[in-house]
């Protein structure tokens, strides 16, 4: 297995990238650093499916030059085409179910709902999961929602740390399309609703590199996993513990190496965002 990240996150986020490369290399595990500007290389690289790697369209946003994505970045993986919309970030998978948000029909409107979910199947020959889009969640991906650590048991966001119908709404649909998959759910701690305030114009001098204003804070969901390790996101404040508790939990015998991850959160995502495994 190689893991990558990208030269953009070295350059921008250098002590994120040192914990990747100190750990992976301590731990015999080959690091590639891909020349991209766009940090989110689990969003822009092939995806595994069924008997090798698909590249399937990455839609960024043309008012930020900093997303676009070379071909040479992801060629040396000889993936096969496909016209498909589909982000890396919003496929979770096993060897028998794909998690994935509905978003991707938004994002597919000119396709058939039935004809995408024959073709998604066909090419990833698993059962797919499809799941609510968060609330206030533009990007709609998976990765921010749940992760699956066993054979038939999972993590997703406690939502129950915000005072909300529409997110306890949201937490009851989930867990329904969940548990009727046949998963057992854990919880894992959401503090998103702590993230410190910012105006529009604080965090554009702030984060010059971000795109859309769609913070990852708090979403200790989104950590990495890789062989014994696992590189978990943290802000700094009292809710690191209790997640931290939880993946000792859920991980047993794993090494956990916390990130610090208020700066990178800002721009969207986090530790499995800016990771990209290739088994070929």
């Amino acid at each position: 297995m190689i893991v990558c990240i990208s030269k953009a996150l070295v350059e921008q986020y250098p002590k994120v990238a040192y914990e990747f490369t100190y750990y992976l290399k301590r731990n015999n595990i080959p690091l590639k650093v891909i020349d991209s500007t766009n940090i989110w290389v689990r969003d822009t690289m092939p995806i595994q499916t069924a008997g090798g790697y698909t590249k399937f369209v990455y839609e960024k946003d043309d008012r930020f030059p900093q997303l676009e994505v070379k071909r040479e970045e992801w060629a040396w993986i000889n993936p096969r085409m496909s016209d498909i919309k589909l982000d890396g970030g919003n496929v979770v998978q096993n060897d028998t179910h794909v998690f994935m948000t509905e978003i991707v029909f938004q994002r597919n409107r000119k396709i058939p709902r039935p004809s995408l979910v024959q073709f998604l199947k066909d090419i990833f020959q698993k059962e797919i999961i499809f799941l609510p889009v968060e609330p206030l969640d533009e990007l709609g991906h998976a990765d921010g929602i749940i992760k699956i650590f066993d054979e038939d048991k999972v993590l997703i966001n406690d939502y129950s740390s915000i005072t909300s119908q529409t997110y306890y709404e949201y937490s009851c649909q989930l867990e329904r399309i969940i548990t009727q998959a046949g998963y057992k759910i854990y919880k894992i701690t959401w503090a998103y609703p702590k993230m410190p305030y910012t105006s529009e114009i604080e965090f554009r001098k702030k984060y010059p590199y971000a795109d859309e204003f769609n913070p990852g804070w708090g979403y200790y969901i989104n950590f990495y996993k890789v062989g014994f390790l696992i590189f978990m996101p943290v802000f700094h404040i009292d809710e690191d513990h209790a997640a931290i508790r939880m993946i000792e939990k859920c991980y047993l015998a794993h090494e956990i190496v916390t990130v610090d991850c208020r700066d990178l959160s800002m721009l969207g995502g986090l530790c499995n965002c800016v990771t990209y495994e290739y088994d070929g």
